[in-house]
């Protein structure tokens, strides 16, 4: 099932789902004036939170070390914001099922675009088996190329996998490389 079919699937259980409570809300004026207020207390909290995890996203980036002190969820959003630079519809759609994609965007010949992002220790080096199960996630979603990010090494095995499909390899080095480009070119000094 392509990444679209299943967005489109949960957006229509989702409005099945309104509908089905909008309906039972009518019927309970009670019920629905607690929902209000729960539901505005969710809105704010939400918004409080995607606030403070935009901003601990936003960091200083300039090191190896300050990439690993992200966590997970920030080091992929660090990550898009790189890649912001020069790929576009830029989104973060990592999470438990992923499937093994954390960003997807479109390049500059309007090919979709996968990443899956590897935050490892500098010793941990990323394998061939690595390779394969991205391989397999970008044929799963019909994209055109996909982008291997890791904060480590590529094994020449991975390397020499790659080279055969339309896989990029960004090593730790060159994820610096890209995040002091990107902060020179932003010109932003943000904590």
């Amino acid at each position: 099932m392509s990444l679209l079919v299943a967005r489109i699937r949960s957006a229509l259980l989702l409005i099945a789902l309104v509908g089905a409570g909008i309906w039972y809300l009518a019927a309970n004026p009670a019920v629905g004036r607690a929902f209000t207020g729960l539901a505005a207390v969710g809105l704010v909290l939400g918004a409080t939170y995607r606030l403070l995890r935009t901003a601990g996203s936003r960091r200083r980036v300039r090191t190896l070390g300050d990439l690993l002190s992200l966590s997970p969820a920030d080091f992929e959003e660090a990550v898009a914001g790189m890649l912001a630079r020069s790929y576009r519809n830029v989104r973060v759609v990592g999470g438990p099922a992923d499937l093994g994609i954390d960003i997807a965007c479109v390049d500059r010949k309007s090919r979709t675009v996968v990443v899956q992002c590897k935050r490892h220790a500098p010793g941990i080096g990323v394998g061939s088996g690595d390779v394969q199960r991205f391989l397999g996630s970008l044929t799963h979603c019909r994209a055109d190329r996909g982008i291997l990010v890791t904060t480590s090494r590529f094994t020449q095995p991975a390397r020499a996998l790659a080279e055969e499909h339309p896989i990029e390899l960004i090593d730790g080095e060159a994820l610096v490389q890209m995040a002091r480009r990107t902060r020179r070119s932003s010109g932003s000094e943000a904590t």
